[in-house]
């Protein structure tokens, strides 16, 4: 390690433990902290090293939950792990936080915050009500960072083509009709597009994001029914096709040669300049930093609003991704520890230095970093994530992915070749994937007789 890197590493350890050391109540006797976390490396690179430099007194054990993520995390599996490893802290992602926490297996942590004055008020609003939300009106956990998407923006490309600056609240139809105003002309480095989503910018990735950022779902857990074919999503895929159609929109499936002369990041028109819109989270920042060594990259001012929104919910976002949710087991022992840890892993210290790159996403504190890259980070902040599941697809049965998106993509590329219009084609997919969908559910449920009868 560099003598730079090994300073920084001892003033930042400094700074945190001294922030630990002022920190609510102190763990009285020595005590093992048993946390369930997706991987252990990680886990202490994040936040056990540091942690354990406050509080001697606490050794903490990690149990991975990367042998359970392989073979598929549900509901049923996550709990019966919880009730036979007994930990103490548990690190989840927000269905699990949800069933858990309905289950009664979560300690609830009002009382503690309250207790301790544990300041909450500087975190993202959005995410504590998502939280209690989830929680059946109760806090049962917290997060120190979240992402969502927003609309960024090429400035100078505006400005060249003097087009009205994208604003806050856009949607998907305003997007498009925005992308219209640019030039659909131009031939190889002059060639540019009003809207690119990058390497995944085809047809069926399009309207799947449209249709995601407005609510959609394809099917209905509770009844069992698909709605590949309803209206929302008939309207999601005209509105990819026209965008792409008129040209405003980069279309990789055919334009699939803009990347293959180039590098990585060539590949993608927002971030080489030749774009004026996309939509990302936060890891954008890093993409368009690495961009710029590229040999296809243009210098360019970038911006940011909040959105895409469902028309519907102007005020509301569906592109949030929670991920990293510290709880307590309901029952544990080592409790008083447990919130001495979720207390250091979202605090406004440790926060601070999470910050310093976003690689870990957005911090929860919104007071901790303002600006990144020139880009005022408040447009990450504006929208309320909704409270139903964002999920597009739920409860899939084993093997239907693959099946329907073979369908999918052999009917979207009739309605390409002007073969099929977007409702005939959407009506065969939906029909020939509920068939898919019922011989894959049957099998899956074979299967379960099968072991459960062992």
């Amino acid at each position: 390690m560099k003598l730079f890197g090994k300073m920084f590493f001892i003033v930042l350890s400094g700074l945190l433990v001294a922030g630990c050391a002022a920190a609510g109540n102190e763990v009285s006797s020595k005590a093992t902290l048993k946390v369930i976390y997706w991987d252990e490396s990680s886990f202490f690179a994040n936040y056990g090293d540091l942690f354990a430099l406050g509080h001697p007194e606490v050794e903490v054990e990690v149990v991975s939950t990367a042998a359970l993520r392989r073979s598929g995390v549900t509901d049923e599996t996550l709990e019966a792990f919880v009730n036979r490893e007994q930990p103490d802290v548990l690190v989840l992602e927000i269905g699990n936080y949800e069933a858990l926490a309905a289950k009664g297996e979560l300690t609830e942590l009002s009382a503690l915050i309250e207790r301790d004055q544990f300041d909450i008020n500087t975190m993202y609003p959005g995410l504590i009500s998502m939280l209690k939300a989830k929680g059946g009106g109760k806090l049962y956990g917290l997060t120190p960072g979240f992402d969502t998407d927003v609309i960024f923006y090429n400035a100078d490309l505006f400005a060249k083509f003097g087009v009205e600056l994208p604003h806050d609240g856009m949607t998907w139809q305003d997007m498009m009709n925005t992308a219209r105003r640019f030039p659909a002309g131009g031939q190889g480095e002059d060639r540019i597009y009003g809207f690119a989503l990058g390497h995944a910018s085809s047809f069926s990735e399009l309207a799947l994001l449209i249709g995601s950022s407005e609510g959609l779902t394809m099917n209905r857990p509770e009844t069992g029914a698909l709605t590949l074919n309803s209206d929302g999503w008939k309207q999601a895929y005209r509105t990819a096709l026209n965008g792409i159609e008129s040209g405003a929109v980069f279309d990789v499936d055919n334009e699939g040669a803009f990347s293959a002369a180039g590098d990585y990041y060539s590949g993608n028109p927002f971030l080489v300049g030749r774009a004026a819109m996309t939509t990302g989270g936060s890891h954008m920042f890093q993409d368009m930093k690495k961009a710029e060594t590229s040999a296809a990259y243009k210098p360019f001012k970038a911006g940011a609003v909040a959105g895409p929104v469902n028309p519907a919910e102007p005020d509301k976002t569906g592109d949030m991704d929670v991920r990293n949710i510290f709880a307590i087991r309901a029952g544990s022992p080592n409790a008083e520890a447990a919130w001495e840890f979720i207390k250091f892993a979202n605090g406004e210290k440790l926060a601070k230095v999470k910050a310093k790159t976003l690689s870990n996403g957005l911090p929860a504190r919104m007071d901790v970093v303002k600006e990144y890259e020139g880009v005022n980070l408040d447009v990450f902040y504006k929208l309320e994530p909704r409270s139903r599941n964002n999920a597009v697809m739920s409860d899939m049965p084993p093997g239907f992915n693959e099946q329907y998106q073979r369908i999918l993509s052999r009917e979207l590329d009739l309605v390409r070749r002007g073969s099929k219009s977007i409702d005939d084609a959407l009506d065969t997919v939906q029909a020939e994937a509920l068939a898919a969908w019922d011989l894959a559910r049957k099998a899956q449920e074979e299967e379960e007789g099968k072991q459960s009868g062992r």
